[in-house]
C-alpha cells in the first residue's frame, strides 16, 4: 500500500438549503446524538466531515446537517464529489461512511483513561464527545469488574481440602 497515489479533497462551504438527505440513508439521529454534535460544534466549530454528491445529496454527514439546522447555521463545510447520488459508487460511499468506523478496534483501557481525564474536573465535560457519564461507568466496570458488595475477602491462609499437583490450584468441596 505504501507509495500509492491517493487523491485528497478539500471541503467547501455549502449553504444548508442546497443540501438534501439521501433517500436511501438508513441511519437515524436521535436527540442525544444531536445534543452531543451541537456541543462539539460549539466547542470546536463544524469540522469538514460531510460528503455530498454533485447535486448536494448527502452521502455522509446527515447528523451534521440536522445539527447545523437546529443551531440556525446557514452553511457547513462539505466535500463535494462528482457522483450521481444513486450511482453504485455513491451508494457504496453512503454505506462505507456509515459503517467503516465500526471496523476499528478500541483499546478500552486507554479509552476509559481518556474519558476519565476529560471528566476529571467537570462531570458535564463529556457532553460533545458522544459519551455519557453512565457509559464511562459501565466501561470501567467492564475493564475492572468489582466483586459484589457482599463478597467476603479471604486471605491465602484459608484451609482447602484439595490441591492440583500440576498447577497448584487449591479448592474445597468435592474433588474435581
Amino acid at each position: 500500500m505504501s507509495g500509492e497515489i491517493v487523491e485528497t479533497r478539500d471541503a467547501q462551504l455549502v449553504p444548508l438549503d442546497e443540501l438534501k438527505p439521501h433517500p436511501r440513508n438508513y441511519r437515524s439521529h436521535p436527540a442525544a446524538q444531536i445534543e452531543h454534535l451541537a456541543e462539539s460544534f460549539r466547542a470546536f466549530g463544524v469540522l469538514p466531515t460531510t460528503v455530498i454528491a454533485r447535486d448536494g445529496t448527502i452521502l455522509g454527514g446527515h447528523g451534521v446537517m440536522i445539527t447545523a439546522r437546529r443551531l440556525g447555521l446557514d452553511a457547513i463545510p462539505a466535500t463535494r464529489l462528482d457522483l450521481d447520488p444513486d450511482s453504485p459508487a455513491a451508494l457504496k460511499l453512503l454505506a462505507a461512511l456509515n459503517f467503516l468506523d465500526r471496523l476499528a478496534l478500541d483499546d478500552e483501557t486507554a479509552l476509559a483513561t481518556l474519558l476519565a481525564d476529560i471528566r476529571e474536573n467537570d462531570a458535564a465535560a463529556l457532553l460533545g464527545s458522544g459519551w455519557e457519564d453512565r457509559d464511562l461507568t459501565r466501561l470501567v466496570a467492564k475493564i475492572n469488574p468489582a466483586p459484589p458488595d457482599d463478597f467476603r475477602d479471604y486471605g491465602s491462609d484459608v484451609p482447602t481440602d484439595y490441591e492440583c499437583p500440576s498447577c497448584g490450584y487449591a479448592w474445597s468441596g468435592p474433588p474435581k
